[in-house]
This record gives C-alpha cells, sequence and structure tokens, in this order.
C-alpha cells in the first residue's frame, strides 16, 4: 500500500509538474508578440509586430519597422492602418523622411480594441520613384475581435450569403464585420452540370431559354441583371452561371449573363423562387477545366464542379402570375466577404477570351482559346501567391487588390493548358525577382505570365497588392537595378511587350501589324522552355526577324549581328555639281538579318562640309559643293539595322573647271 500510495504521490507530482509545465508555455505562447511581414518586391520592406491580441476593451501595441535593402530610399512614407474597431491611445500611425540603405526605422502606436468584429491591422511602406514607378509593400494582420478572446483569422456566420438589389437601399461599405454571413455553405452535390456558353467577346450569351415577350400559358419568363462593384467602386454588369431555384433551393434553370449583365429564364411557373449568381464560367471551348474561384481547400477535383465555387443568392421572390416579369438588378451584399471573388473572376474572365481574336494566324477566331482555371482565395489567406502545375491557382488575401497578380498566376495555368498540359521545369530560385537573373527557363515561364498579364490589362506596367509598381517599358541596356539577357524574366516581357505595344522608346519603334496574335501563335502551337526556344518559333512561324530582333535588342537579348559595309570607292567629279547618285549604298552593305530597305544609313562625318554630301531616300549618296569650291573631303557613312552599326570611308574629290585658252598669234 506505501508503496502504491508513493507511486501514486510521485504520478500527482510529475502530473502536476507537466500541468504547470503546459500552463506556462501556453501563457509564454500567449505572451509572444505576434510578427507579419510584407512580401517585398522592390528596395524596400515593412514588418508589423503586435504584442498581443487584445480583447474588446483592451490595449495592444503596435510597432511598424521599415528599411530599404542596399538603397537609399529617400522621401518615403510608412503608415499603420487602424480598422473602425481600433482607435489610437498613444504612439503615431504615421511616419515620412529619408530612408537610409540598410538603416531600420521603427515607429510605436498603442490602440484599443473598440469593437468587436473581424478586421485586419495593416502597415505600408511607399516611395513614389516616378510615374509608373513605386516602392511599396504591405503587412496585413487578420484578426476577429470580441468581449472574451480576440484571435488571428475571421470568424464566420451560418447565414448564407445574400445578394442584394438595386431597388435596396445600399448598406454603407465597413471595413469591419460585425455579423458576416458564411463564406461558402456546401450546396446539393448533385446539382446537374451546367451547360456551355458559346460567346464571342462581343455577343451577347446564348441563353438556355430563349428569351420572350410572352410566356406560354403556365409558364413565366423571369429576367434580370446581375452584376458587382469594382475596385473603383462602381457597379459593372458581369458574365457568369445565373441558377434559377424554387423557394426550397431546389435547381430549376441554368443560364449564362450576357456582356450586359442580363438573365432570361423561362420555366414553369414555380410561385416563389430565388436567383443565384456564381464565380463559374464555362466556355463551348474548354475541355480541361472551367473557371472558377473558389474558397482555399473546398476543391473537389472536378475541374468543372459548380458548388465549391463562391456564390450569392437572392431572397425568395414572387409568387408572381404567368407571363414576363423584370426582377431587376443584384449584386453581392456588402456585408458578404467574398464578394471580393467576383474580382479575381472577372480578372480571368478578361484574360480567358483576350486571345479570342487570333486570324489571320489562326483560320477561324476563337479557334484558340485558352482553357480554363480555378483560382483558390479567402479573404485572410496567407498560404503563398503560386499556380501548381495542373492543379490550382492559390491567391493571398490581398492579391484580389491585384489583378496583374492575378492574371499572372493564371497566365501559368493558360502555358500549362496550352503546352498540352506541360510545362518546361522553371528553375526558379526563391524568391526570383523581375529586375535579376534567374534562369532563362524561369525566365521565360514567368517573363510570359508578366507579358499576358500586361497585355490583357493593356498596361506597360506590372502592380502589386501592396501598391508597388515596375515599368517594364522603359528599361534599357544602361538601366540602374536591372541585370541584362534572356535570364531575366522582366527583359523576357519587355521584349514580348515591345511588340505589340504602340509606344516608340528606344530603338523599340515597331509594333507587330497583329498585335498579340502574332506572339500568341507561338505560344499556342509550340512549346518553348526559354526565349532562345520562343524566338527559333517566332522565325519559324514568318514573323519579323528584324524587328523582333530589335525588340529583343531593346530589351538587352541580344541575338542581333551587326551590319556590315565596305569597299565604298573613292570618288572624283569635275565642276560644281550637283552630282547625283555618285554611290549606291545597297551595293556596298548588307546584314544577316535586315532586307537592305530595312537598314537605314547616315554621313557620319565629314572633313569638309563644303562637298555638300548627302544621302536621299532612295539611299544613294548625292554630292552638290558649294557653288565655285573644289578639292578634296574625306567622308564615313554609317550603316544601322536599329540596334547595331558599321562605318566605311570614303574620299570624295571636286576638280575645278578646266578653261582653254586659244593661241593667238600675232
Amino acid at each position: 500500500m506505501i508503496q502504491r500510495a508513493l507511486k501514486f504521490s510521485c504520478f500527482l507530482v510529475l502530473f502536476g509538474l507537466l500541468l504547470s509545465t503546459f500552463s506556462f508555455n501556453r501563457s509564454v505562447a500567449a505572451a509572444n508578440p505576434i510578427v507579419v511581414s510584407g512580401k517585398p518586391q522592390t528596395p524596400i520592406s515593412v514588418s508589423l509586430t503586435l504584442d498581443k491580441l487584445a480583447k474588446v476593451g483592451d490595449l495592444a501595441t503596435a510597432t511598424v519597422t521599415v528599411r530599404s535593402a542596399g538603397v537609399d530610399s529617400p522621401d518615403t512614407t510608412a503608415s499603420l492602418l487602424l480598422p473602425s474597431n481600433m482607435e489610437l491611445v498613444a504612439g503615431t500611425t504615421r511616419w515620412q523622411g529619408d530612408l537610409a540603405a540598410d538603416q531600420p526605422v521603427s515607429f510605436t502606436a498603442s490602440m484599443r480594441i473598440s469593437g468587436p468584429g473581424n478586421a485586419k491591422l495593416q502597415a505600408t511602406v511607399r516611395r513614389d520613384v516616378d510615374k509608373t514607378n513605386v516602392w511599396a509593400d504591405l503587412a496585413t494582420l487578420y484578426f476577429h475581435a470580441n468581449l472574451t478572446e480576440t484571435i488571428q483569422d475571421w470568424r464566420y456566420g451560418t447565414r448564407p450569403a445574400e445578394a442584394v438589389s438595386s431597388d435596396t437601399e445600399a448598406a454603407p461599405e465597413s471595413d469591419v464585420a460585425v455579423d458576416p454571413p458564411a463564406l461558402h455553405l456546401p450546396i446539393d452535390p448533385n446539382t446537374p452540370a451546367a451547360p456551355a456558353d458559346a460567346s464571342t467577346p462581343t455577343a451577347d450569351a446564348v441563353l438556355e431559354q430563349p428569351t420572350v415577350s410572352q410566356s406560354p400559358d403556365g409558364t413565366i419568363t423571369i429576367n434580370g441583371t446581375w452584376n458587382y462593384h469594382n475596385r473603383a467602386g462602381t457597379v459593372t454588369p458581369v458574365k457568369l452561371l445565373a441558377e434559377l431555384l424554387d423557394a426550397s433551393n431546389n435547381h430549376l434553370a441554368w443560364a449564362y449573363t450576357g456582356w450586359d449583365g442580363s438573365f432570361s429564364f423561362t420555366v414553369n411557373n414555380p410561385g416563389q423562387f430565388k436567383v443565384r449568381a456564381y464565380t463559374y464560367y464555362k466556355h463551348t471551348s474548354m475541355v480541361l477545366r472551367a473557371l472558377r474561384v473558389i474558397p482555399n481547400g473546398t476543391d473537389s477535383g472536378n475541374k468543372f464542379g459548380i458548388p465549391e465555387t463562391y456564390y450569392v443568392t437572392s431572397p425568395a421572390l414572387g409568387p408572381y402570375a404567368d407571363g414576363v416579369r423584370n426582377i431587376g438588378s443584384w449584386w453581392p451584399a456588402t456585408d458578404y466577404s467574398g464578394r471580393h471573388a467576383w474580382w479575381i473572376y472577372t480578372d480571368m474572365l478578361d484574360a480567358f477570351f483576350h486571345p479570342y481574336n487570333c486570324t489571320p494566324e489562326c483560320t477561324t477566331d476563337g479557334a484558340w482559346m485558352p482553357d480554363g482555371s480555378t483560382a483558390e482565395w479567402t479573404p485572410t489567406s496567407t498560404v503563398g501567391t503560386y499556380y501548381s502545375r495542373g492543379g490550382n491557382v492559390h491567391l493571398e488575401g490581398e492579391d484580389r487588390n491585384s489583378a496583374s497578380t492575378v492574371i499572372h498566376e493564371y497566365g501559368h495555368n493558360v502555358m500549362w493548358n496550352v503546352y498540352g498540359e506541360w510545362m518546361p521545369v522553371s528553375n526558379c530560385p526563391s524568391p526570383h525577382y523581375i529586375q535579376y537573373t534567374s534562369h532563362i527557363n524561369c525566365a521565360w515561364t514567368e517573363g510570359w505570365a508578366n507579358f499576358f498579364s500586361m497585355a490583357v490589362r493593356n498596361q506597360n506596367f506590372y502592380a502589386w497588392p501592396s501598391g508597388a509598381t515596375l515599368n517594364l517599358e522603359t528599361p534599357h541596356w544602361t538601366s540602374a537595378s536591372w541585370d541584362d539577357g534572356a535570364a531575366v524574366e522582366g527583359r523576357v516581357a519587355g521584349a514580348l511587350w515591345d511588340t505589340i505595344d504602340t509606344a516608340n522608346d528606344g530603338f523599340d519603334t515597331w509594333n507587330a501589324p497583329y498585335g498579340f496574335r502574332e506572339i500568341w501563335e507561338v505560344v499556342y502551337n509550340q512549346n518553348d522552355s526559354n526565349f532562345a526556344e520562343y524566338w527559333s518559333a517566332w522565325l519559324a512561324w514568318s514573323h519579323s526577324r528584324h524587328f523582333g530582333l530589335i525588340m529583343a535588342y531593346q530589351n538587352t537579348i541580344d541575338y542581333d549581328t551587326a551590319p556590315t559595309i565596305s569597299g565604298l570607292p573613292n570618288i572624283t567629279r569635275t565642276g560644281g555639281g550637283p552630282f547625283n547618285n555618285v554611290i549606291d549604298l545597297w551595293i556596298y552593305a548588307s546584314d544577316a538579318e535586315s532586307t537592305d530597305s530595312q537598314l537605314t544609313y547616315t554621313i557620319q562625318s565629314v572633313s569638309n562640309p563644303s562637298v555638300g554630301v548627302s544621302i536621299d531616300s532612295s539611299d544613294y549618296l548625292d554630292a552638290d559643293p558649294v557653288p565655285g569650291w573644289w578639292g578634296t573631303s574625306t567622308v564615313v557613312v554609317r550603316v544601322s539595322d536599329g540596334a547595331k552599326s558599321s562605318t566605311d570611308t570614303f574620299v570624295i574629290t571636286i576638280l575645278p573647271f578646266r578653261t582653254f585658252m586659244p593661241n593667238l598669234i600675232k
């Protein structure tokens, strides 16, 4: 008994020690500060440290630290952005000044949590370099506050996400969600498959049931419009999959909206009904996957599955009499955190239709389509921004603010789709940067995605969720903080962009006659691992060798050989001129990649300008000496292919008129 009692006592002591240790560790963990860092794409970076997750009514202290890696960052601004359920008690939420290289600057703020709800605390840093280049970074801490505890994430309710009518007074937009609906509720997995849509980029959708002015007895035609609030807050029509349900959420009919957002269902009159909108689109050309936006981790593996996608549903409407009923305009409610999924969805939809017009390279417009993609996103996701080969696009919460990022990641999926469900091994370092050398394969796969994003948006810069931007058109051979060559993804993107843009800068004075479709022909029809392979395919598809080389050279990708000029003959003429077509320059110049007419000729120097040499529009050298002048002049002629040049020298001699006097014999 004593032995058993001793064992039991030892057990109690050990258990007590373990319990006290566990409790101590928990208290230490709770006291540990929370550190959130940004994702710097430019030299400046920001981190946010919160000393604790305070309950409603309690205080917390935030520290913002900014730094600039390797270079000075003058006139830089850092801010702590408080949500509306936080109030500043002490300290500051802003710093502005010159940030010295590798010398971090910090400031603190003491805040009180004044109310419950889902919110986010953000730290930003920004420096405007010029109109199209911005250094910036962003760190975001998501939290849910209430009276008993605050957690580092958001909580959602159980009520369905609703659509609201334009006839309903709009609720004010709030940065704190106190009673949010569910982010996503499961729907019937046996819902019938959706039809495919055959729309063109400008045509209205082909509806499951035609729009009619009158309905047969016992039927009703329900018309309306689906919209969303875009990033600027403007109500915008959207093309998407719409569903008609009865009052018990049973499926009645599908329809795709038109580009104006309009939809129409003609069905047996169900009495009360609901309408629902999905972040889903299936085109008739899609054979690999539909275009979908879904919450993280909900993918069932069915690439055409509808139940996983974000959706909003109207309240029950009706009953209405047989006939035609227009129920007006609808959009996701402003208290629904998933409403920003429509930003991602419309970015991808725009990108999907961008290659539609492909003639004359293709046989028929719409013949070379990029197929679909599934994007996984939740408002608070911090899992990273990437495309999983053969799988889905993954986006972080704040990526919703960047069309560049959304379309870039979809661009990777596009390459996978059109390359026959294959992509080259990228060999990308982690991290990799647009301006710096990585690997020729990485530069091609990332450069293509950067370019695709620019082409769809028709903008010559990349814009990150942090507010950082980088102009990819203007960098050239001497640009600071840029590496050179085809192993730099920004150089690859710039070469592709300069092929289609209409702005002239540096050596870039040309744009492909058929624009994007010339590049798309190459990408769609040949699998390339790097820019050199793409360049070979560009030539194989009979696109311009001369101008393509110049666009690459503008972006420090040098496949160009310089033209040559040699053997210019010395010239002698008598009298005052003018002397036309003295030398045919085409005879003495050549270039492996350019025709005679694509070369340009200039007089680089002339030892005596009185000789009056010039080059006419047909590339002949002419001379028109100053009246009464005679003598010799050394002339240097330069030939250029637009990127590189060569010179040759000749001597021109002008002799005076000879005057013959008769012999007079006296």
